[in-house]
């Protein structure tokens, strides 16, 4: 632990952060180590898909879906369709859920 103190005195201590060498700037830190963990970061990264809930798209008309059977979604959530069609669900209803369809409409 570092302990700083400040122009009205004592202070709480900080814990010490690697690269630092005062706390006051980012000296210490080199560019070419920040590319290197980002691109480690980057190399390692596992992108996942996981279905929680699927519903059932009870009619479609002027961009809003009405879906049946989504029972956790929230306010605001993003869905995913068939054919690459996604949409955001805003009507929440105790049988059906209005989602707002996202994109051109004739695809």
């Amino acid at each position: 632990m570092v302990f700083q103190r400040g122009a009205r005195g004592g202070g709480p201590p900080r814990e010490e952060i690697p690269g630092f060498s005062d706390g006051a700037g980012m000296a210490n830190i080199k560019a070419d180590e920040i590319s290197k963990i980002l691109r480690e970061q980057i190399e390692n990264y596992e992108q996942t898909v996981s279905v929680d809930e699927v519903g059932a798209v009870i009619s479609v008309g002027d961009g809003i879906a009405r879906v049946h059977g989504l029972e956790k979604v929230m306010a605001g959530e993003m869905l995913a369709f068939p054919h690459n069609v996604f949409g955001i669900a805003l009507n929440l209803e105790e049988e059906q859920v209005g989602v707002v369809l996202l994109g051109n409409r004739r695809s």
